[in-house]
């Protein structure tokens, strides 16, 4: 089959096991949850991985924000 406009999208969020034992967590991640923002901002201005994977395939690609912490980003969505 042929498909003229793909689209992939990534939602992201945090579960908050990967948090510090200080913070309420349980320590389980080798990055602290700040990380997870900045990935979903350059999955979003197309500089993580996956989008180099999506324009070769032709598809476009959209970081949806379903609970990342510490809230809504702080910046505009290019998307």
């Amino acid at each position: 089959p042929r498909i003229d406009d793909a689209l992939c999208l990534v939602f992201a969020a945090d579960h908050g096991a990967a948090r510090d034992e200080r913070d309420g967590g349980e320590g389980c991640s080798a990055y602290p949850p700040s990380v997870t923002r900045k990935v979903v901002e350059a999955l979003d201005r197309g500089l993580a991985g996956a989008c180099a994977l999506a324009r070769r395939g032709g598809a476009r690609l959209r970081a949806v924000d379903v609970g990342v912490s510490p809230g809504p980003a702080a910046y505009e969505w290019s998307g």
